[in-house]
């Protein structure tokens, strides 16, 4: 997203959460850990039977309802004026 913000234009980027309903605490850190210690980038890195697909339904929820709210908003997002891309944010929408 660094290229957009240069340009002046803000920019989301969502990661995933390491809390997990049911589990116990640094249990989601410690998945992560292993996935991208032994299988993220290797031949092994397929998708598990114990995926389930409702983690990727919330976060499609949380883009879509952030994309309206920006959409339907009565103006465009703006840089915080203690921002480094606040003068090219400001550039942008002249």
């Amino acid at each position: 997203h660094f290229p957009f913000a240069k340009a002046g234009v803000p920019a989301l980027s969502l990661e995933n959460g390491t809390d997990f309903v049911g589990r116990p605490a640094g249990w989601g850190a410690k998945q992560q850990d292993d996935y991208t210690e032994h299988r993220y980038h290797q031949p092994s890195d397929e998708m598990l039977p114990t995926y389930t697909y409702d983690g990727a339904v919330q976060q499609v929820r949380v883009i879509v309802r952030t994309a309206v709210a920006v959409a339907d908003a009565a103006a465009q997002p703006t840089w915080n004026a203690t921002s480094e891309f606040h003068a090219a944010g400001e550039q942008r929408l002249r």
